[in-house]
């Protein structure tokens, strides 16, 4: 249940960043959850599955650079800002390349540990107002 519900917010997150982008993207159906091998009827695990999985696991450790397993762009995004608020290190923070997912890595960081002058990184007008406010 708990695999499923991870499932569910980063395919709404990912649904999310694809709609804030901006850029046309080519548009690519996603896999069913696993599929059988035609050939011997073993349950193989998709590509979208293994992210989750290797989400799960960078997520249950400090390192980094597990998130480099994950072939989705916008799910290493995640994983990358993610790692970077565990840790409290906003040096991390400028590895994420996605505008939204750096604001809020900043954002997250700045108020947990009350650190106003991080809030200035912020790009977007409105979460960088909530930092300030908050932190």
């Amino acid at each position: 249940m708990r695999t499923r519900c991870l499932a569910v917010i980063i395919l709404s997150v990912v649904f999310v960043l694809g709609c804030m982008g901006g850029q046309e993207q080519t548009t690519t159906t996603l896999p069913e959850a696993t599929i059988r091998s035609p050939t011997t009827n073993v349950v193989v695990p998709t590509t979208l599955q293994k992210d989750i999985q290797d989400y799960q696991t960078a997520m249950a450790g400090s390192d980094v650079s597990a998130c480099d397993n994950i072939a989705d762009e916008k799910i290493r995004e995640l994983c990358m800002r993610d790692q970077a608020v565990k840790a409290l290190n906003p040096r991390m923070c400028e590895d994420v390349t996605a505008p939204s997912l750096k604001d809020t890595c900043y954002h997250k960081i700045a108020i947990t540990i009350h650190d106003k002058s991080l809030c200035s990184k912020i790009s977007g007008n409105f979460v960088r107002n909530a930092c300030n406010n908050k932190a």
